[in-house]
C-alpha cells in the first residue's frame, strides 16, 4: 500500500527514517508486512520547509501500526513558543 505525503503548503523536504524520498506531494511505500498493511518496523516521517519561514514536523509510526494511507503536514502551523 502507498502512503500519500502532501503538505500545506506543497514543496516541503520529506524524509522517512532519515532517508530523503523527495518533496510533497509524494508517494511511499513504507515497510509492511504481510497484505494486511501493517508496519514491520517503527517509521519516522519528517517534513522540512524552507525559505523565509523555516520549520520542522515529525511524525511517528510504531510497529504492528496499520500503514498510513495519507499524512498531512501543515507547514503554516506556528510551533509552541518556549518558555
Amino acid at each position: 500500500m502507498v502512503t500519500h505525503i502532501r503538505s500545506e503548503p506543497p514543496g516541503a523536504r520529506i524524509e522517512v527514517n532519515e532517508s530523503y524520498v523527495g518533496d510533497t506531494p509524494v508517494d511511499v511505500t513504507l515497510p509492511q508486512s504481510g497484505p494486511h498493511h501493517r508496519l514491520k518496523a517503527h517509521v519516522t516521517i519528517r517534513a522540512l520547509a524552507t525559505g523565509a519561514e523555516q520549520s520542522e514536523q515529525e511524525k511517528q509510526f510504531f510497529y504492528n501500526q496499520w500503514a498510513p494511507e495519507n499524512v498531512l503536514f501543515d507547514m503554516n502551523r506556528k510551533p509552541p513558543a518556549s518558555k
